[in-house]
């Protein structure tokens, strides 16, 4: 009796160990399961390219490219907004009606250096504009306005360029009476 009741004992013990190992297994495979399916989750799922969605990609060289563009933006914006600060600084110092000059001369000599410049500035612009007159003689009916448009635009540019040029020689006769005469 003694033997069957320490067998018995150790039966029942085994059973318990053995109900304890299984829950226990299970409880480790259901937490694996679970983090596996976790880590699955989290983990970024591939992306399977085909030939219809494959011009969608950006390369390194269309990146490089969007960020030299958005560089060149920004550096346009502010020099736009640089000059139009210079501008409104300048008009304050100019008289009304008063073209903007190149610049202004503060000796004799500077303001004839400036008035050649202007010279060969127009003489420029006048040849080519004649040149745009003979390709808008020859050119075809459709090309005509656009071309037409352009010679005006620079006739206009030619004017200002004059109108520039007659206030430096107004400016050098200026200088000329401040230094006591012609030079």
């Amino acid at each position: 009796m003694a033997k069957s009741l320490f067998s018995k004992t150790l039966i029942v013990c085994a059973a318990a160990f053995a109900f304890a190992a299984s829950a226990s297994a299970q409880q480790s495979s259901q937490a694996a399961n679970t983090s596996a399916a976790k880590r699955k989750a989290a983990a970024p799922k591939k992306k399977v390219w085909t030939d219809d969605n494959i011009g969608s990609a950006s390369t390194p060289a269309d990146r490089y490219e969007d960020r030299q563009e958005t560089k060149a933006e920004v550096k346009d914006a502010s020099s736009r907004q640089a000059v139009a600060g210079n501008q409104s600084s300048d008009t304050a110092q100019q008289p009304k009606n008063h073209p903007p000059l190149l610049s202004n001369p503060k000796t004799v000599e500077s303001a004839d250096n400036m008035i050649a410049w202007e010279d060969r500035d127009i003489a420029a612009q006048t040849e080519f504009i004649g040149q745009l007159q003979q390709e808008l003689a020859a050119a075809p009916s459709s090309d005509k306005p656009r071309l037409q448009n352009l010679i005006e635009q620079k006739k206009q540019l030619l004017e200002e360029t004059k109108a520039e040029r007659q206030g430096l020689v107004d400016q050098k006769s200026q200088l000329q009476h401040k230094a006591g005469g012609p030079n």
